[in-house]
């Protein structure tokens, strides 16, 4: 059962919303109404009550009061409700909260409701689709043989088992789909799904065993696992076989990985790179940042599980499009993102971090990797706006590591020698500066 609170000065307005949220959620919904943020901040200091969502009517300039329900409903969602724009930049990296205009809040109510439940902030409402998730055809024929049943969904939202458990089913079936029929997924449904995410860990788990250890196989199972836990992320949550999953490939990464890992190597490896590009990105980037790490002495086995593990997860949230963005402004600028599109953007690193501090059992400082690593050491990064000083230097190793991946993707056959050129002014000072004279001293690694 979700609890809502809502608070706003109209009762008609009040109603309004209750009845939205009702019928969004089959009334399977727990909703307390009250006018104004004072009642509001006093209700939650005397009865302590936890509410998944908080939907409120923000008057005047000031915060002060906002920032107090922020911290007595921390916990909750947050959708703030006003007539003029308002600056929570600051408060975004804390609380999780949308904003959106008065007049128009009957209509994008249940928008804001769907972006938090895409981050798996709010469960989904239930609904026939969601006893099913969604495969793409190359993954699904890559998990070939299958004990599963596999399902197309067909125009009028039914879906229709195409293959049935125990059938002998190979790639060139998956693809004859694909390539003549035009089918763009398959399903499984969700309880079965997740024995197949499990057999792909035990995949992994006996390539480890492997000796010598199948490098090219690994990073392609790796690239496939990622792919499958972004895909689960969206549909289901970060669910613990998700954490499972990513956990088990993370390992299998830093262990390539080795004791000397050499970057020229791996950015030779980036040209032959095809799929998926989140998937393909987060792998090559771990491979990177343990390289940089490497060479400024940083090299225990929990430095590169650390790194790897920041970029498996640090665009969990993201598709391709939204992937390839190196800054928020030129984003903005580009005038071909919706604005939803430009939050996610924006969030991501927000939505990643906190799904990291879900994992159990892993370093504390991952979550502040993934949380910064869209920073920039002269302070026009985001979310914080950090300066070089103020960012953590495993972080640094991370947010360099990005730089290099997105300028050989830019420029293709160029050398260190030119990022290096690139970058001089942009690193000019404490860690930054440290890795560019590490770089330059010796750019084949």
């Amino acid at each position: 059962m979700i609890s809502a609170l809502l608070i706003f000065k109209s009762d008609v307005l009040q109603q309004v919303l209750s009845k939205i949220l009702q019928s969004y959620y089959n009334n399977q919904l727990e909703i307390r109404c009250l006018p104004t943020l004072q009642e509001a901040i006093e209700d939650l200091e005397q009865k302590k009550t936890k509410f998944d969502l908080i939907v409120f009517e923000h008057q005047g300039t000031s915060l002060t009061m906002s920032k107090i329900l922020f911290e007595l409903g921390s916990g909750a969602k947050f959708i703030m409700c006003d007539d003029e724009p308002i600056d929570i930049t600051e408060l975004q990296g804390e609380y999780t909260i949308e904003r959106i205009l008065l007049k128009s809040v009957e209509l994008e109510i249940p928008k804001m409701i769907k972006k938090f439940e895409i981050f798996g902030h709010l469960p989904a409402v239930a609904g026939i689709d969601d006893a099913y998730v969604s495969v793409k055809p190359d993954i699904v024929a890559s998990y070939c043989p299958l004990n599963q049943d596999v399902y197309i969904k067909l125009g009028d939202g039914k879906f229709v088992k195409l293959f049935h458990k125990g059938d002998p089913i190979e790639r060139a079936d998956f693809d004859k789909y694909q390539n003549q029929k035009g089918v763009d997924l398959f399903f499984f449904k969700k309880t079965e799904y997740i024995e197949v995410l499990n057999k792909q860990v035990k995949r992994l788990e006996v390539l480890a065993g492997t000796s010598p250890i199948p490098e090219a196989t690994i990073i392609k199972e790796v690239v496939k696992s990622h792919a499958a836990v972004k895909d689960l992320v969206k549909q289901m949550g970060f669910t613990q076989e998700a954490q499972t999953i990513a956990k088990a490939s993370v390992a299998m990464t830093a262990k390539i990985i080795g004791s000397k890992p050499k970057l020229s190597k791996i950015l030779n490896d980036l040209k032959k790179k095809d799929g998926d590009y989140v998937s393909g990105h987060s792998v090559a980037l771990g491979s990177v940042a343990c390289a940089i790490a490497h060479k400024m002495g940083w090299n225990s086995a929990s430095t590169y599980f650390k790194l790897s593990l920041a970029a498996f997860m640090h665009d969990i949230t993201l598709d391709d499009k939204l992937a390839k963005v190196e800054s928020l402004r030129d984003a903005s600028m580009a005038g071909t993102f919706q604005s939803d599109e430009l939050v996610k953007i924006k969030l991501h690193t927000v939505h990643a971090a906190d799904y990291v501090r879900k994992m159990n059992e892993i370093p504390s400082d991952v979550d502040q990797i993934v949380f910064q690593h869209h920073e920039k050491p002269d302070g026009t990064g985001f979310p914080r706006n950090l300066s070089g000083k103020f960012i953590s230097p495993l972080a640094t190793v991370f947010i360099v590591a990005h730089d290099v991946l997105d300028f050989m993707n830019k420029h293709g056959g160029e050398s260190m020698d030119g990022f290096l050129d690139d970058y001089e002014n942009m690193y000019k000072a404490g860690n930054f500066r440290k890795i560019w004279l590490a770089l330059k001293a010796d750019t084949k690694l």
